[in-house]
């Protein structure tokens, strides 16, 4: 008898206080922002003001990648893209 499981993408970050949220400004350039999060289910989430730089480049670029580390020096942490 065999088990199938199913791999959970947010295993590495489950139980870390933050990671690190890139935005992009309007000209492409990235923003790496350390944010608290939940996960329910398969889907992270997060909550900012509106009025927030993140939040601003949110509005206008849908797009984010998430990396598992809040470590800055870290150029090898895993990425999740998302949009």
């Amino acid at each position: 008898m065999s088990v199938r499981t199913t791999a959970d993408p947010w295993a590495q970050v489950r139980g870390q206080r933050a990671v690190m949220l890139t935005t992009r400004r309007r000209d492409g350039r990235p923003v790496a922002t350390p944010v608290g999060y939940g996960i329910d289910g398969p889907t992270p989430s997060f909550v900012t003001d509106p009025g927030t730089g993140k939040g601003k480049r949110l509005r206008h670029t849908h797009s984010t990648t998430q990396t598992d580390h809040v470590d800055d020096d870290d150029q090898n942490a895993d990425t999740q893209e998302t949009s």
